[in-house]
């Protein structure tokens, strides 16, 4: 005998086979749903991948870019003081693309061979001298030392610490550390993804070629040595930078120093830097890309054919529009003020286009409906495929800036 239970069916059963009736009223939203979550995931996973793999080549090319470029010098001239530089950068800091300036901490040693005024000076000594302060500042009346400016400083140089030692093989150091702040070239139109190319001029301004030639004896980042972390520049660049490659370069360049008829050794330092664009990622890019996707699921899922729908449809699109506005303005200077559009630019561009065509198109589909247009339902379908299309081609243009 079977036995068979009368009464009302359990609750979880009731829940279960309620659930199965709306899949299968609802397959076909389903499906939809499913095709346009793939596809809006496959764009996204597109634009955040691109920067990184154009990331990684560029590292590939500027490590093997990382070595001294020096022109053809010549050292037999008895006349022309050879005078090896060896520079370190101790701390890069406050990299501003706003104002496209950056600050630079760095110790400079000088080092060259006496020509006999410095051991006279001296009283010919036969031990190490060391002179600092005052007694630097009265050698330096005696002897002529060589001396740099830093060609494209935005402002003068400020000398923390400067010494003189004088060996008995004639050989004389001069070292200094000084702080200054440098223009730099901000043209970064991938911003928050791409490189920068930070260079400082070291350029001599007491002596013309003639009489003085600068050469690019060591350039390290930190005192790390010449291992990873030197060229990593780990704890020398500050802020959401990542050093790449480091190099020196030796040039001749013209000056109005002395009449503007002669030319100048010149030594340029420069650090490839990359910038860390996991913390835009976060505060920019991941809610703009969601802001265009609830838009479009507004869009498309709350069709204007059941009068309920217009608050979503409208007011949605609304809140998402002033939501992009709010975080425009509380970026701050996260997102730096350029003349030029950047790909952070193109995004909060691209983001209030869509939205906004959203929210007219849904205006306009709310008042087709609200008079009964017989067209209205072909109009809100073709607005449906158009929008989606419209989007792709606009985030195709912000990805043009990082590719």
């Amino acid at each position: 005998m079977c036995l068979h239970r009368h009464g009302p069916p359990r609750p979880l059963a009731l829940i279960l086979r309620n659930l199965v009736r709306v899949l299968r009223v609802e397959k076909e939203f389903l499906r939809r749903l499913a095709a346009f979550s793939c596809i809006f995931s496959f764009v996204f996973g597109c634009i955040l991948n691109a920067p990184v793999l154009a990331s990684a080549a560029k590292h590939e090319t500027a490590s093997h870019g990382a070595a001294s470029h020096t022109t053809p010098r010549n050292d037999d001239d008895p006349n022309v003081k050879t005078v090896l530089m060896r520079l370190i950068v101790d701390e890069v800091r406050d990299i501003d693309l706003s104002h496209s300036t950056y600050e630079v901490v760095a110790e400079v040693l000088q080092q060259w061979q006496d020509d006999g005024a410095m051991r006279t000076a001296l009283h010919n000594p036969d031990h190490k001298v060391v002179l600092t302060g005052d007694q630097l500042t009265a050698i330096k009346d005696a002897v002529l030392l060589p001396e740099f400016f830093i060609a494209n400083a935005e402002a003068t140089r400020e000398t923390m610490v400067r010494s003189i030692v004088f060996y008995p093989d004639g050989t004389v150091d001069l070292f200094e550390k000084f702080a200054t702040k440098i223009n730099l070239d901000a043209d970064m139109h991938a911003y928050p993804f791409g490189t920068l190319d930070l260079h400082m001029e070291v350029e001599a301004f007491t002596d013309d070629l003639s009489g003085l030639r600068f050469v690019a004896d060591a350039f390290e980042l930190g005192h790390g040595g010449h291992g990873a972390e030197a060229v990593g520049g780990h704890g020398v660049v500050k802020g959401n930078w990542t050093a790449l490659a480091h190099y020196a370069q030796e040039n001749e360049m013209t000056s109005m120093n002395l009449g503007g008829h002669d030319k100048f050794s010149n030594i340029s330092y420069h650090i490839e830097i990359e910038h860390d664009f996991q913390d835009i990622l976060q505060k920019v890019i991941a809610p703009l890309l969601v802001t265009i996707l609830l838009s479009l699921s507004i869009n498309h899922f709350c069709s204007l054919q059941f009068g309920a729908n217009a608050d979503w449809r409208i007011g949605g699109q609304i809140t998402l529009i002033l939501t992009i506005f709010a975080l425009k303005f509380s970026l701050g200077d996260d997102v730096p003020k350029a003349h030029f559009l950047t790909a952070i630019d193109a995004l909060m561009i691209a983001a209030s286009l869509i939205v906004s065509a959203a929210l007219m198109a849904g205006i306009f589909l709310n008042n087709a409906f609200q008079r009964a247009w017989p067209s209205a339902p072909a109009l809100e379908a073709r607005w449906n495929v158009l929008l989606p299309l419209l989007t792709a081609g606009i985030l195709t243009w912000v990805g043009s800036f990082v590719w």
